[in-house]
């Protein structure tokens, strides 16, 4: 799952629950992208349908990443996050940030770095979410394999979907979760000023990805 400290959630609202190794592995993706600009024309069709889906995506992943901290931001470690976004898949924030990647290669108008972002994003999660739930397990025990055997690890099955009583709020964490989500929501206009100074020849062009 995507934490240990808090019920079902690890995740200290970053991208994952070890910044050690995924700070260079980000570092790296942010290269790539400042180096590659997009294959298709600013004009092309191709190039605003992957525009479109790519902000599509980045609007998803804000959505998901604020409604699951909403649901968890306030909530004691000795207890399960089993409602609202938590109802119908498993890893909620972690399934948020997926979509998020592969938005950012998208809103670049490049379907291989989207892939590539979400591919190695996916690899990564898979490890860290076999581990924490081996730790659920033990902590949790019969409560949480109930939950695994109900609700998915990562394609949301909605008709679960089940509304909390009440809710109770960490102001600090979940406004600090917040402001860390609407960052995704500025990439598209990074990646416009770095097209813009490719097109311009501020910027040597290397390759160009699809």
């Amino acid at each position: 799952m995507e934490s240990a400290k808090l019920a079902v959630d690890v995740q200290p609202l970053a991208v994952g629950g070890h910044p050690h190794l995924i700070r260079p592995l980000a570092a790296a993706l942010l290269a790539l992208i400042l180096m590659v600009p997009p294959y298709w024309k600013s004009e092309s069709l191709v190039h605003e349908l992957l525009d479109a889906g790519g902000y599509l995506l980045l609007v998803a992943c804000v959505g998901g990443r604020i409604l699951s901290l909403v649901h968890i931001s306030g909530r004691k470690s000795h207890r399960l996050a089993r409602c609202g976004p938590y109802s119908v898949v498993r890893n909620p924030l972690y399934l948020s940030n997926l979509f998020g990647a592969v938005g950012v290669g998208l809103s670049h108008a490049s379907l291989v770095v989207g892939v590539l972002l979400g591919g190695l994003l996916m690899i990564y999660y898979t490890t860290v979410v076999a581990r924490e739930e081996r730790y659920l397990l033990s902590v949790h025990g019969e409560a949480f394999g109930a939950y695994r055997a109900e609700v998915p690890r990562w394609l949301p099955r909605l008709r679960g979907w089940r509304h909390s009583a009440e809710l109770t709020l960490h102001p600090r964490l979940l406004a600090r979760g917040i402001a860390e989500s609407l960052i995704f929501l500025a990439v598209p206009l990074l990646l416009e000023l770095l097209e813009a100074a490719h097109n311009a020849g501020l910027m040597q062009v290397s390759v160009r990805l699809p």
